[in-house]
């Protein structure tokens, strides 16, 4: 493959030489990071076309013209400056195919500056607000959730000034029901309730505890 080498960096007939000498030769030629031309696809057999981090010159209807598909991670030559294209370069057609104005310098920047978290690059991909809580957020609460839910839930079931100051729907709740009991000097069926509350606050403790340690990092090593 013939290295990547943009449209803008290089003349328009340049490309398209290249692309003709990239048949004659049987490789593949590159569109560089300037998006692609009509003519270095009519010249070009095999082209693969050069997707980079910013948005400058390229767009899905390019990838289908395309052979193959580079993705550019970063740029070894300015990395996390981006490209500059000086205003004598940007020609009309260079202009339309990365979309921007012609006759004014070009800086492609090396990432999306609006994107700066996850929220807003679920904007960029179509999802409202509800869509990213149940999408993005809820899956990595989830966790937390549950942990919380079950500490609440432990908590609330063997509290008892809470529970019989609140009395749920005049629920006795088992802390109620074992302090009634042995307020009546009754242990023995108080003790029922008590063991009850102790069982079944422990599991889910239990249950939590392994949870985490298996998502520890390093656990399924071990």
């Amino acid at each position: 493959m013939i290295a990547p080498m943009s449209y803008g960096a290089l003349s328009r007939s340049t490309k398209q030489a290249i692309g003709l000498a990239s048949s004659l030769s049987k490789i593949a030629e590159n569109t560089g990071e300037g998006g692609m031309s009509d003519a270095q696809r009519d010249a070009a057999d095999q082209l693969i076309f050069q997707c980079l981090g910013g948005r400058r010159g390229w767009n899905i209807h390019d990838m289908l013209r395309a052979d193959g598909l580079e993705i550019y991670i970063s740029q070894g030559a300015k990395p996390g400056l981006g490209g500059q294209l000086m205003a004598k370069k940007v020609t009309p057609e260079l202009a339309k195919i990365r979309g921007i104005p012609a006759g004014i310098d070009l800086r492609s920047p090396s990432r999306h500056p609006d994107i700066l978290e996850m929220d807003a690059a679920s904007r960029t991909l179509g999802q409202t607000a509800g869509g990213t809580l149940r999408r993005i957020h809820t899956p990595l609460m989830r966790s937390s959730l549950l942990a919380a839910g079950i500490l609440v839930f432990v908590d609330v079931m063997k509290e008892l000034p809470a529970t019989i100051i609140l009395r749920p729907f005049n629920f006795d709740t088992l802390a109620v029901r074992a302090h009634s009991l042995a307020s009546d000097e009754r242990l023995a069926e108080a003790s029922t309730a008590s063991l009850t509350i102790v069982v079944v606050g422990i599991l889910p403790v239990i249950l939590l505890s392994l949870a985490m340690r298996r998502a520890r990092p390093g656990s399924q090593a071990e």
